[in-house]
């Protein structure tokens, strides 16, 4: 529930999902009010341009994705062609 320890990144899939709910900007924030705790979700576009620091944070959403939900972890839908 710490919303400011983790720099996460979505793969492709999650990343076009998130691009399609943002262009829907009041659905979007009335979402993350409603599904984190009155939090945004920022999305920093700029941040994939550092392709070290992405693969640092992709293996940490997949590092937390996998210890979160175990054997229903996808690890094939998070393997990301930016690695």
């Amino acid at each position: 529930r710490d919303w400011d320890t983790q720099a996460l990144a979505p793969c492709h899939l999650v990343d076009l999902m998130w691009h399609a709910h943002v262009s829907d900007l009041n659905n979007y924030l009335h979402d993350c009010m409603l599904l984190c705790e009155g939090h945004v979700v920022d999305r920093n576009p700029d941040l994939v341009m550092d392709r070290a620091a992405y693969k640092e944070r992709a293996a940490t959403t997949r590092d937390a994705l996998a210890s979160r939900f175990g054997k229903y972890y996808d690890a094939e839908l998070w393997m990301d062609e930016l690695d």
